[in-house]
């Protein structure tokens, strides 16, 4: 049952995308995602350069908000992204990836 929950109903989508799939990751996709009632979180990872975005539902109004982690913007690579109850480093999350 917990399973079928993850597929069917999930909270966090969490999907890397390239400079060929930008557009529909980060425009198509998360308008079809904004229709899923469970989601609370969709975050796209950059496979080109530190680039994270955060997509999340404003339980209260029923609305999106985004928020986009770069290094720049982001100057600490150890400060946390907080989604759900996670704070995920960025550092953590580009341990093992080499940019293009």
């Amino acid at each position: 049952r917990f399973c079928a929950n993850i597929v069917d109903k999930p909270s966090l989508i969490i999907e890397i995308y390239s400079h060929t799939s930008n557009q529909r990751d980060n425009i198509e996709k998360l308008a079809e995602y904004k229709t899923t009632s469970s989601l609370q979180f969709y975050v796209t990872v950059s496979s080109e350069s530190r680039l994270i975005d955060v997509h999340k539902r404003v339980l209260s109004s029923n609305k999106w908000s985004t928020i986009s982690y770069t290094t720049i913007s982001y100057t600490a690579m150890e400060d946390e992204i907080p989604i759900l109850d996670i704070k995920l480093k960025m550092a953590d999350i580009y341990a093992f990836v080499s940019l293009a």
